[in-house]
């Protein structure tokens, strides 16, 4: 019984060790691993037009960490009222349109893109410009990967 327990053990080890070669997380290289961040932080918004229209004009930076390039499929703002929580202006770049606006979709392995994004919107609150911006980027890495971050980020 003792005999068959090692073997059996010994089975499950040389199982395991096949394994080694599809770890993944950060500094595996398995797949590529982005930080969201956006620039500024708060956004400070302008006076856009006549009316009572704002804009918040930000840069969403996205940072490649694991040594695995990737092809950016979207990046997207929506901004919501403070006072009632009504979404009231958005922004999307889809991979054709990050060709034409932001110099192309691709993120190089350990490289920083940076694209700019202006969304024109009216609140209702008595803090007319107070918002809060919701900021999402999703990618597919080299490797078929895809991977989603998001982030808050107050407009004032």
């Amino acid at each position: 019984m003792r005999r068959l327990a090692v073997v059996l053990s010994a089975g499950v080890l040389v199982g395991l060790s096949g394994c080694a070669d599809k770890v993944f997380g950060p500094g595996t290289g398995s797949q590529s691993i982005i930080v969201l961040t956006c620039d500024p932080n708060p956004i400070v918004s302008g006076v856009s037009g006549s009316g009572g229209t704002w804009a918040a004009r930000y840069e969403a930076v996205i940072q490649e960490t694991n040594d695995v390039a990737a092809t950016i499929v979207h990046v997207h703002g929506i901004i919501f009222d403070d006072a009632t929580g009504v979404q009231v202006g958005a922004s999307f770049y889809d991979s054709a349109d990050l060709k034409v606006f932001a110099g192309g979709d691709q993120l190089e392995a350990k490289g920083t893109k940076r694209v700019l994004q202006q969304i024109a919107y009216s609140t209702s609150g008595e803090n007319k410009s107070a918002a809060t911006l919701t900021l999402q980027v999703k990618i597919r890495d080299a490797k078929g990967f895809e991977s989603t971050q998001t982030m808050l980020v107050k407009v004032q």
